[in-house]
């Protein structure tokens, strides 16, 4: 589970341990294609939704009120309950 004051997302630059022929080694992140799944609880409903953190407006923090669009197209406040990083990161040589 994510601390509350941690990033939904790594950034460029920033060091990590990335796995390399059966060996992890030191490296720095070079690109990013960010994609964080967001669940987000509807404010009047008891029904959550999984959207994509481009459908928000608003920090990106665990508990969190945000604007969301919702799957449906249309513009709600929600609670946000769960954050999950699906990006694609790419690191220099090791």
């Amino acid at each position: 589970m994510k601390a509350a004051d941690e990033p939904a997302y790594l950034t460029v630059g920033t060091d990590v341990s990335a796995k390399y022929r059966g060996a992890f080694c030191e490296a720095k992140i070079k690109t990013v294609k960010r994609m964080v799944k967001v669940k987000v609880t509807l404010k009047g409903e008891s029904t959550s939704q999984v959207v994509q953190d481009d459908q928000v407006k608003g920090p990106l923090r665990v508990g969190s009120t945000v604007e969301v669009r919702t799957n449906e197209g249309l513009s709600s406040e929600a609670i946000i309950g769960k954050l999950t990083d699906a990006s694609l990161y790419t690191v220099g040589e090791c």
